[in-house]
């Protein structure tokens, strides 16, 4: 492997590289399914894309244009060499090199999309007898991303011109079969990322300069233009399909700016394309709302005082789509929001993780006796526990500003918070000589942390007096909804009341007056009912009379209240709340071993002879069973065998294929296609195996005995390449499952971070030396636990469940090299023992892992890991999951023979591993996140302009700066908010109710505490959205239902009249039952009875209720009795 003169990267290629030889030296062993480790390593894109794409020697072209040209023109010189090598517009050739190009242009490289994705392309006539190109598309082709399925549209163009090809000419029929097309996937399929209306789609699909077709991917004929010449099935195009709609039209814009930064002509009606889609914009309205699922609760409403405040901002673990919220309020929203939920949000993207970050506003609740606190203590957050009444204020969601640019979106107006208020302070001229020292010492203290530091409300005060500023905002008021009128009760209120008012130690208790009491709730004010008195601190108060000037004489009723607080106190006015974001609860975090459906211990197939469970040690209770698996011979003796090592001489064989036309046999054939004749080759063939003597031998081997031992029905493999029983038992006695290529999985939400102490996760300062982990961010020695570190970009934090899982497998990785005669490798004592250990990641849209490190445990269920990591993997942290394999299970147990024989098949598996991340060669996601301790006053002032945020890229580094440093990046820098790891809540409580009345219930419960939403409004939704669909939806399945066979699993369209299974005469059974068709009845019910209002709704869903009644003759019950079909036979 090669060498790096980084200590980091030279530990962990060198480690790679002994596990490397420890698989080769146990695959050499068994033989099976190959005598070599068949993950491929490669170091830079340029070798991924030779390796999993080519053409062979395109590496040193890409090298070669990646010098001399920037990122955009890549892909297009691309196509210029690879053509002009050949020449020729032959169709192997064309798809050959789109494909290459495709890959270039998703770095690193490794998306699925260009073989899995393009079909292939084809040269074809238009009727006036010119040739033009047509690219078929499958399904897999969204793996790329939605700008780069547009983009592999423009590159096919471009790779047309060069060939010499004429434009497509669509014929009317064929656009009015793709917008059918469209509208029978929608209706029957699912739905796409936009609403195209019909008018666009043709004025798009007349000026498409290919025509962009693909294969059947559902088995759904549309219902007019099903036989046209060049329209090859009368299935839908999936792949096609979503190409042009979430593709060339979604991403008009987009790809505008991509053909402007490539020079490209002949698209500029993409233009009119845009305008078009801005005509048919229907008025503003937040799809978060509109999508709201049972269950999952609204928790904010676009502006909606109250809500979530907007706030600028990047914690060590936010940003890649992250979001930060208190801690205290995952406690105070009931447990529904846990570190690593997905918040659906309407800025600055869809959506994104939540995350844990304790120096942002908290909660501000009401209690029972109507006491207003802010929830900034364990103490005050155990009373809002106990006491809850409402929720006034959500507190504050983090957003980056890198988010903000990636999705290309205007700044929004922050509320008002202590970062804004420094830099507006610090960036006045001669701020120091206007203010005493002690008030200048102030200023400092909060200039190094204004996250940390609250100055004391006198020197507030004058800060704000002698520089002409606003107040500190932590005493300033939520005061965006209030009037002059408000403003003059609360005058007339303090000027009567503070002369008779009762001081405590730190606190004014004042005449309890029922309007000032409206208003210090309206404006968020913390206070505290006592009797007939009000309670409030003394900072509040000077507060207010610095601000509202009590007993000055004059009314200010009249006037808004930006112009009372500068008539009234001489300081400018700012909006405390600013902009409050839509933001429900989407998918829950996830942490949990990767299982096929059903799951299984091994890749051995069974057929009926395990019963519906697979069971293998069922089935060795037969004498024999009829297999159809890989055919091998030896090559010593000649024996023919499924076996990887001759049971006669102990040589290891090799794998044959017979072709099924001129009988031609190949050993270790390259291709599934007869080289004589050009049929079909077969690599497996029917064998009888003694499934009781092949248990026996396999657990004397694996010295394991296990009760029950799961494979499947059948291979769905080329070849039917099965996986040594040895390994199905050590895995089932581990409580492991295998996934499709052999290898162990567990999958974990993604969450960001770039720094950490010790402390947070549990590591002592010792171990982590020890890891290199030798100096802080401030270059000092690190030896205590509360010291901040900068994480490296391969490193990762996993929860405690992975750790388990991990040491399981680690155990099951010992005992199959032991069972081999080799030495155990890992050797752990406890699931703590992980840390130190390699792994793998892996997104499921790729087919390249990446190699990297565990070095701490957490109790959240997410994986943290640095964005440059989540975006070698071609991922940020929007709520997606993404599986982790312990590396030497990678090594030593996949297989290409064992994926399954489909378009597809090859996706999510390890095809290749990456060993160092380049930064230079991600995703650009990740180019785009900040690395800067605090935004500059210019940022506040933009985002109240409502600019752009691509505008300041040139104002606020971004870590794409650092990125020509090549693989060993340091000095990524982040502001000095505090992130909380893990605690508080781990998991949502979502999650822990286990029917939807329950979880509905719940929602609406916590949406009645939430002051900035109408449960009315989410009711509504959820039953116009998700119940009333599901319930409209299962009854119209009972009545088209299949039926099953229980022993074999066939399927039949409609019930036979004998009543039982043509294949193995089993009983058959119904696929639907009267259950699935009620289990909302009782939830729709409620939500009628107690919430919807809505008359066009509240009648359709009294229809639907009644439907179900009638078809079962009967009121639902809790138990109905359902009777049996042989009741009717």
């Amino acid at each position: 492997m090669k060498s790096f003169t980084s200590p980091y990267l030279r530990e962990i290629s060198e480690r790679a590289s002994r596990e490397y030889e420890v698989s080769r030296a146990y695959r050499r062993r068994v033989q099976q399914p190959t005598g070599e480790v068949e993950v491929k390593i490669a170091y830079d894109m340029a070798e991924r894309i030779e390796l999993l794409v080519g053409p062979p020697g395109v590496a040193k072209i890409l090298r070669d244009i990646k010098q001399s040209h920037s990122p955009e023109y890549v892909p297009f010189r691309l196509i210029d060499r690879l053509y002009g090598e050949s020449g020729r517009a032959e169709p192997s050739r064309l798809t050959q090199i789109l494909r290459a190009a495709l890959a270039a242009m998703t770095p690193p490289g490794t998306t699925a999309a260009p073989n899995e994705g393009i079909v292939g392309v084809k040269v074809k006539q238009n009727n006036d007898g010119t040739s033009y190109m047509a690219v078929y598309y499958a399904g897999p082709i969204r793996s790329a991303g939605g700008t780069e399925i547009a983009g592999s549209v423009v590159l096919a163009d471009y790779l047309r011109k060069v060939a010499g090809l004429s434009p497509y000419k669509a014929t009317e029929e064929e656009v009015m079969r793709f917008i059918e097309e469209i509208r029978t996937y929608k209706r029957k399929v699912g739905n796409f990322q936009f609403n195209v209306p019909d008018e666009v789609l043709e004025y798009v699909l007349y000026r498409l300069p290919i025509e962009i077709t693909g294969i059947a991917t559902d088995n759904i004929p549309v219902s007019s233009f099903r036989e046209l010449r060049r329209v090859e099935t009368p299935y839908l195009r999936g792949g096609a399909l979503r190409v042009v709609n979430d593709g060339v039209v979604g991403r008009a814009r987009k790809l505008l700016r991509l053909i402007e930064a490539a020079g490209l002509e002949g698209w500029d009606w993409l233009r009119t394309v845009s305008d078009m889609l801005k005509k048919y914009a229907p008025a503003r309205r937040s799809s978060v709302i509109e999508e709201v699922v049972g269950g999952r609760p609204v928790l904010s409403m676009e502006n909606a005082f109250g809500g979530f405040r907007l706030r600028y901002g990047r914690a060590p673990n936010t940003s890649m789509s992250a979001l930060g919220i208190h801690p205290y309020t995952m406690k105070i929203l009931r447990g529904y929001v846990a570190i690593g939920t997905q918040l659906k949000t309407d800025y600055p993207g869809k959506g994104g993780v939540a995350m844990a970050v304790s120096t942002i506003e908290p909660p501000i609740v009401m209690l029972s006796d109507t006491s207003v606190i802010r929830v900034d203590s364990e103490q005050k957050l155990a009373e809002a526990e106990e006491k809850l009444s409402k929720v006034l204020f959500n507190g504050d969601i983090l957003v980056s500003f890198g988010d903000c640019v990636e999705n290309n979106v205007r700044l929004q107006h922050p509320g008002y918070c202590e970062e804004y208020w420094i830099e507006e302070v610090v960036n006045l001229q001669g701020w120091m000589t206007r203010l005493s020292k002690k008030d200048v010492e102030e200023v400092e203290k909060i200039s190094a942390n204004p996250f940390t530091h609250t100055p004391p409300i006198e020197h507030a005060c004058r800060i704000s007096a002698k520089l002409g500023v606003p107040l500190h905002p932590r005493y300033m008021p939520f005061w965006d909804k209030s009037t002059g009128k408000e403003i003059e009760i609360i005058r007339r209120w303090l000027r009567t009341a503070i002369p008779t008012s009762h001081r405590g130690i730190g606190y004014f208790q004042l005449p309890v007056d029922s309007s000032a009491k409206m208003v210090l709730e309206s404006m968020l004010i913390e206070h505290r009912i006592q009797g007939n008195k009000v309670q409030i601190s003394k900072e509040w108060v000077k507060s207010l009379i610095f601000l509202f000037r009590p007993f000055k004489e004059f009314d200010v009723s009249g006037l808004s209240v930006a112009e009372a607080v500068e008539k009234l106190s001489g300081t400018p006015y700012r909006p405390r709340m600013g902009t409050v974001l839509t933001v429900r609860v989407g998918r829950p975090e996830k942490a949990r071993q990767r299982r096929l459906k059903p799951p299984v211990h091994l890749l051995f197939p069974i057929g009926l002879a395990g019963g519906a469970t697979r069971d293998l040690v069922k089935a060795s209770k037969h004498e024999n069973v009829s297999l159809e698996l890989v055919s091998r011979v030896c090559t010593y003796c000649g024996e023919r065998t499924w076996r990887g090592v001759c049971s006669r001489c102990g040589s290891p064989t090799v794998q044959v294929a017979e072709c099924s036309q001129c009988g031609s046999e190949y050993m270790e054939p390259e291709s599934k296609v007869c080289p004589r004749c050009g049929s079909n080759l077969k690599a497996s063939q029917k064998w009888v195996v003694d499934l009781k003597e092949e248990l026996r031998r396999a657990e004397s081997v694996g010295e394991a005995s296990v009760t029950t031992l799961k494979g499947v029905k059948r291979l769905t493999s080329w070849s039917k390449q099965p996986e040594d029983l040895v390994k199905g038992i050590l895995r089932a006695s581990q409580g492991l499952y295998v996934y499709k290529d052999g290898t162990v999985r567990f999958d974990s939400t993604n969450a960001p971070l770039t720094h950490f102490t010790p402390q947070q996760i549990g590591v002592e300062p010792e171990r982590l030396r020890a890891l290199g982990y030798t100096t802080d961010i401030k270059g000092e020695p690190l030896r205590t636990a509360e010291q901040l570190l900068e994480l490296m970009p391969q490193d990762i934090l996993i929860p405690s469940e992975l750790a388990a899982h991990l040491y399981k497998t680690s155990k099951f990785i010992d005992r199959l090299l032991k069972s081999v005669g080799l030495q155990e490798y890992y050797r752990f004592s406890s699931p703590s023992d992980v840390v130190g250990a390699l792994v793998a990641v892996l997104s499921p849209h790729t087919y390249g892992a990446v190699v990297c490190r565990v070095i701490g445990i957490t109790n959240a269920r997410v994986v943290y890991a640095h964005p440059l990591l989540h975006a070698a993997k071609r991922r940020d942290c929007d709520g997606d999951e993404d599986s982790v394999m312990l590396l030497l299970d990678v090594f030593m147990n996949f297989s290409r023979k064992y994926l399954p024989d489909r378009i597809g098949g090859t996706m999510d598996t390890p095809l290749l591993l990456s060993i160092v991340i380049d930064p230079r060669e991600v995703d650009e996601q990740s180019h785009n996140i900040e690395i800067v301790t605090r935004y500059p006053l210019e940022f506040y002032r933009a985002a109240e302009r409502g600019e752009s945020a691509v505008h300041l890229v040139d104002k606020i580094p971004l870590l794409g700066d650092l990125a020509r440093m090549g693989p060993d990046i340091r000095g990524v820098k982040c502001m000095p908010h505090t992130a909380v790891l893990h605690g508080y809540v781990d998991r949502s409580s979502y999650t822990k109710k286990s029917t939807m009345l329950e979880r509905v219930t719940a929602q609406l419960e916590l949406c009645n505490t939430l002051s900035a939403i109408d449960p009315r409004f989410v009711a509504e939704r959820v039953m116009a959205h998700h119940v009333l669909p599901d319930i409209l939806g299962n009854l119209r399945t009972y009545f088209s239902q299949s039926f099953r066979c229980r022993r074999c699993g066939a399927r039949y369209r409609r019930m036979l009249l004998r009543g039982v299974c043509r294949v193995c005469g089993a009983e058959l059974r119904q696929t639907v039952y009267r259950g699935a068709v009620e289990k909302y009845v009782e939830l729709a019910m409620m939500l009628l009875e107690e919430y919807i209002e809505n008359p066009y709704l509240k009648e359709g869903s009294i229809n639907a209720v009644e439907n179900i009644q009638s078809v079962f003759k009967q009121a639902p019950t809790k138990s109905p009795r359902q009777l049996s079909l042989k009741r009717y036979m």
